[in-house]
């Protein structure tokens, strides 16, 4: 019981960490696309996913930063706002081409 409670704490530990790290990720998948010897599907998952985790990962670096600046809890309701502009704003750079 203890090994499988551990296995999905570092489970949950390293969505997070992907999910906080994916900004470096994505300029790292766009600075990249056509470059040489590095694996395109490796660049092209990322640039994928991107989409897709992008909203979380705004809404963690707002609970975080938050958190250190004012030492308060962030309130559900700006997050909300967060996670919906993020999605509202992926949606109209997709449906012009602008982005990936």
């Amino acid at each position: 019981m203890l090994l499988r409670f551990f296995r999905g704490l570092v489970s949950f530990g390293c969505v997070v960490l992907f999910t906080m790290a994916l900004p470096g990720l994505m300029v790292w998948a766009h600075a990249n696309r056509g470059c040489t010897g590095i694996d395109y599907d490796a660049v092209d998952y990322v640039r994928w996913f991107s989409i897709l985790l992008l909203p979380c990962c705004v809404v963690l670096w707002f609970i975080v930063i938050h958190r250190i600046l004012t030492g308060s809890r962030s309130s559900f309701m700006i997050q909300f706002l967060l996670f919906s502009g993020t999605i509202w704003v992926e949606y109209m750079l997709l449906s012009r081409g602008i982005w990936i």
